[in-house]
């Protein structure tokens, strides 16, 4: 398995960055809807149950699974369970309930809507979450940033190819109508939504972590991020376009 330290691959989290952004600004374009995938999993738990958010759950899970076989150095082995972990996600859990979003829901689709109550919970969460990473893992050192290593070219080879696939898959969600559109756009946009993910190196946890916190920095979370939400901004201006162009569509 490839090493989370061995060194940022800026490319490649352009690479999922462009997956991620494509997946939401399709959502908006195609069925009107936020990519939020916290809000997904609280409808699953909550309700109301839609078919087009179970669909985009099981593209998320379906397609992490497909990656996690063809790009299986993308991933970290799992932490052992311990209590610190069960509560860390039931604080987790608790705080994307009550602000209505995460860092796809608010982060990527709040910003490209210039949403107010986006603009002021993605400082407060990013914010919080560099003191609790760096409380938690530093050591009395800042360690030198993470070397730049290039991208592996059969990486590069599988998302163009996975990018193909995801156009051409994409194209029947413009012409189906109603539930059935909502479903597969649902099921499309959560399946590009996971391949971004692991391209783009958000399935290692150890990336997220050195992204937040000076130990050993770890730019990817960063890189991905900006060009996730420079995609999604930009199609969500198609998105708008659109929805005046044809204010009444199905």
């Amino acid at each position: 398995m490839a090493s989370a330290a061995s060194g940022m691959m800026p490319l490649q989290a352009c690479l999922g960055g462009l997956f991620i952004g494509a997946a939401c600004g399709a959502y908006m374009i195609l069925v009107g809807r936020i990519a939020g995938n916290s809000g997904v999993m609280k409808a699953l738990v909550l309700g109301p149950r839609e078919p087009t958010k179970i669909a985009f759950l099981g593209g998320l899970m379906g397609g992490g699974a497909l990656m996690k076989t063809l790009l299986p150095g993308a991933f970290e082995a799992a932490r052992a369970p311990s209590l610190a972990i069960a509560l860390s996600g039931l604080a987790v859990g608790l705080g994307v309930a009550l602000g209505n979003g995460c860092t796809s829901g608010h982060g990527l689709c709040g910003l490209s809507r210039f949403s107010l109550r986006s603009l002021a919970a993605v400082p407060t969460f990013m914010g919080v979450a560099i003191v609790a990473a760096t409380v938690t893992t530093y050591n009395g050192t800042i360690g030198s940033p993470l070397p730049i290593t290039p991208t592996p070219q059969p990486t590069i080879d599988l998302a163009a190819k996975l990018a193909a696939n995801l156009a051409v898959a994409v194209l029947p969600a413009f012409v189906l109508k109603g539930t059935l559109k909502e479903v597969y756009a649902g099921l499309w946009v959560g399946t590009c939504f996971a391949v971004g993910l692991s391209v783009g190196g958000m399935v290692r946890p150890s990336v997220v972590i050195n992204a937040l916190a000076p130990v050993r920095f770890d730019a990817t979370l960063w890189v991905l991020f900006m060009t996730a939400l420079a995609t999604t901004f930009g199609l969500y201006r198609v998105a708008t376009v659109r929805a005046n162009a044809n204010p009444n569509p199905d």
